[in-house]
């Protein structure tokens, strides 16, 4: 990864594994998202906390303007100093959660 710092220069080798391929974690097709489902959600919760609209549109009774504040400011409280984080500009607000992020 590279960020235009090469004090910031990294590459990490990946791991040596030995699946066990009689294991199945029997995955739920239907508990499982995409980049653009993710994308589509954090949008919503946006507009959400930011214009009263987004996630409130969809389901008005179940999210205030205020929760959605609430769930931004716990996104952006994750700070781990690497990743997307190194790819914007200083000062610039990065939340990320798990799997996910967003500026």
């Amino acid at each position: 990864m590279y960020v235009n710092d090469d004090k910031l220069t990294f590459s990490i080798a990946p791991p040596a594994t030995s699946p066990d391929k009689t294991l199945s974690t029997k995955p739920d097709p239907y508990s499982q998202t995409t980049t653009e489902d993710m994308a589509i959600l954090l949008q919503e919760m946006y507009e959400c906390a930011e214009y009263n609209t987004g996630l409130r549109t969809f389901y008005p009774d179940a999210f205030t303007q205020t929760e959605c504040r609430q769930m931004i400011e716990l996104f952006s409280g994750n700070q781990i100093g690497r990743l997307i984080e190194l790819g914007v500009p200083p000062g610039t607000r990065v939340g990320s959660h798990g799997f996910f992020a967003f500026l």
